[in-house]
């Protein structure tokens, strides 16, 4: 009985990945990763001429932001991703105030997926892992430098519950049952400066400006029919438009 309760369990959460509302909160840092080591602290440990200054890291989106859901690879290599909708509104500017540097990583990741009154928020987090280099490169003319952040974020929590009277309550639920999604998640965010922008003091701190271009967060998922219904797995065997799953989510949530 437990594991035909779970079998159910698993088949709920990923209808729920895969045509819920899609809400999305992330922190993202600078290269010297004056959040991510201090996050605990009201104030960060590094002075400013003398005075110990508040940790402010770049958060692009707001509860109003809205993503798309998108299917790709294949039935051998299946992926979900979510990515921004075209017209959305988030904050695109990152220049940071604490000196923190160039943006180097998205230290924290709040997924939630709504379907009727059901939700599910799920919690990443780089605390434990090291995050490889920012990727570089330069337009022709030279003019901009473009910042490309990629790499993985394992998950930390999840949390299932429900929203009732406009609260949401609910209980953690052990990671192993994300199993449609894994463990972990990736991201892959591109910054664009222009050259004439960019400055580093004699500390060498970067103090510039850079606007974020664009925003993709992925799963590898695992296809198999004690974690996800018949329908889904259709999508990546090719019976079963990607886009006929999209147009029924817009329907239901207008």
């Amino acid at each position: 009985m437990s594991k035909i309760a779970k079998w159910r369990s698993l088949l709920r959460l990923c209808n729920l990945f895969t045509k819920g509302t899609i809400q999305l909160y992330a922190v993202i840092d600078g290269e010297n990763h004056y959040w991510k080591l201090n996050r605990d602290e009201p104030f960060r440990q590094r002075r400013i001429y003398g005075r110990a200054e508040a940790t402010k890291p770049f958060r692009p989106f707001t509860p109003q932001t809205e993503f798309d859901r998108i299917f790709t690879g294949t039935r051998g290599r299946p992926k979900m991703g979510v990515k921004l909708s075209e017209g959305t509104n988030y904050s695109t500017l990152y220049q940071p105030i604490d000196w923190t540097g160039s943006p180097a990583e998205v230290v924290l990741m709040e997924v939630s997926f709504t379907l009727d009154e059901e939700v599910i928020h799920l919690e990443y987090d780089t605390e434990c892992i090291t995050v490889p280099k920012v990727e570089t490169t330069y337009s022709e003319d030279g003019e901009c430098l473009y910042r490309t952040i990629k790499h993985r974020l394992p998950l930390i929590k999840a949390i299932c519950g429900k929203v009732e009277d406009g609260r949401q309550g609910g209980y953690e639920l052990p990671k192993d049952w994300i199993e449609f999604l894994g463990n972990e998640a990736f991201v892959n965010v591109t910054f664009r400066e222009h050259m004439n922008q960019c400055r580093v003091d004699l500390n060498n701190i970067w103090r510039g400006r850079a606007m974020m271009q664009s925003f993709e967060m992925d799963w590898n998922v695992k296809l198999q029919e004690w974690c996800c219904a018949s329908d889904i797995i259709d999508i990546w065997s090719g019976k079963s438009p990607v886009h006929s799953v999209v147009a029924a989510q817009q329907k239901k949530a207008t």
